[in-house]
């Protein structure tokens, strides 16, 4: 897979974590480009400069489990440094594990980090790096900037705000850097443009690293980590999909490529969910029509957000067809069993399976016996593929078990 740029995978990664809230929308890739805009004009090497604009682009990915704060963008004001620095550490702890953003990660770590906190810290033995306060500013300027109001009327209040943060909430050398930059009308009319994507993938277009199978799965683990986190009823659903798929690949003679494919798909498969309001997911009871129909968009969104990413055509087919049923009556393309090969049909068997033993808000985790009842209903429906349900009944319990150890694994304790 040696076609697929991490830039894309991490423009793609941005633009989930985006769906969470109507208020977040593109509010990572602003905050990316107002930082690698101060940190270009303090004269960072481009080095850090890419690291400072990768963490504007994942910085709260440790927030999204929090849909009240998410309305108001409130991470900052008002809450004691714990309180602040809280989900930045999630952010961190989800990011960390991959090579290529253990520099952003340590970014984000402090980015809610006030100036005249920072010496407390260090005296403890903390290393804060500048980006950190680069980014600080950058998502606080972002957060008081209207976009539905003529930008240079906002422009003097905003620099008054930072201003009269110099020397307690931000670093005097980071205000200064704003303020120069702020004279300038291009940035302001950057900052609001609907183009904004476009600048981030100007920028990243030149760091041109790529991802081999065994790197995907790694970089996957990061988005499951983000999917899964939003709801504890999840918290390692997109786990216990990828271990069924790659079980039954394996006893379905997959290559051992196509069973890395398969695992990338299922920890992949829930991506859209980011979309879905967490009053839904965590509803005790039914979906009304409703409700249903919002839950339907998670697949269309997860589609659109891999089909970006260049070198993902097949992942992106067995992750987003999951709800997709032999007879066409599945969502949301509608596709019958000549459009779906038998990865996807793998993928569909792994989703209902891992999904009805495992607890949910509105009823208990099924057992063997109930779930492949309902399963092998689903065969008779024309839903599911019998001979993909015929490998999981007779290794149902190995199936299951490598399934357990794999969620134990990434289950918070």
């Amino acid at each position: 897979m040696p076609g697929i740029l991490l830039t894309e995978i991490l423009m793609g990664l941005s633009s989930a974590i985006d769906l969470v809230s109507p208020q977040m929308a593109d509010h990572h890739k602003r905050v990316a480009y107002i930082a690698y805009s101060i940190s270009s004009e303090i004269g960072l090497p481009e080095k850090d400069r890419l690291s400072i604009l990768a963490a504007g682009l994942l910085h709260d990915c440790g927030a999204i489990h929090d849909d009240e704060k998410l309305k108001t963008f409130r991470f900052d004001f008002g809450d004691s440094m714990e309180e602040r620095l809280e989900h930045c550490t999630k952010s961190w702890q989800i990011l960390s594990g991959i090579e290529e953003l253990r520099n952003p990660a340590e970014i984000i770590k402090y980015h809610h980090l006030y100036w005249n906190e920072a010496e407390e810290l260090r005296n403890e033995g903390a290393v804060i790096p500048l980006g950190s306060y680069i980014l600080h500013l950058a998502d606080r300027v972002d957060v008081l900037t209207d976009r539905t109001s003529e930008v240079l009327r906002q422009r003097d209040d905003i620099v008054e705000m930072i201003r009269s943060g110099s020397g307690t909430m931000f670093m005097p050398d980071v205000v200064d850097a704003f303020l120069e930059l702020s004279g300038r009308e291009y940035f302001w009319f950057d900052l609001v443009s609907p183009y904004i994507e476009g600048l981030i993938g100007d920028l990243l277009r030149y760091n041109r690293v790529s991802a081999d199978l065994n790197k995907m799965v790694s970089i996957a683990k990061v988005f499951t980590g983000i999917i899964d986190f939003r709801s504890s009823f999840t918290a390692a659903h997109s786990v216990g999909v990828a271990e069924c798929a790659v079980q039954l690949a394996a006893k379905m003679s997959f290559s051992k490529n196509d069973q890395k494919r398969i695992k990338i798909a299922g920890l992949l498969h829930d991506l859209g969910k980011l979309s879905i309001p967490l009053d839904i997911l965590e509803k005790q009871g039914p979906l009304t029509p409703g409700e249903f129909n919002i839950m339907r968009k998670h697949t269309f969104y997860s589609y659109r957000i891999l089909s970006r990413i260049h070198g993902l055509d097949k992942i992106n087919e067995w992750a987003s067809l999951h709800h997709e049923r032999l007879d066409g009556s599945g969502y949301p393309f509608k596709l019958s069993g000549r459009n779906l090969d038998i990865g996807s049909r793998i993928m569909a068997v792994s989703d209902v399976f891992t999904a009805l033993t495992e607890k949910r808000p509105y009823r208990e985790a099924l057992s063997y016996a109930d779930a492949l009842g309902i399963i092998n209903k689903m065969v008779k429906g024309k839903h599911l593929d019998g001979d993909v349900v015929k490998v999981l009944r007779l290794h149902t319990e190995e199936i299951n078990d490598f399934k357990l150890q794999a969620q134990y694994r990434v289950i918070p304790t």
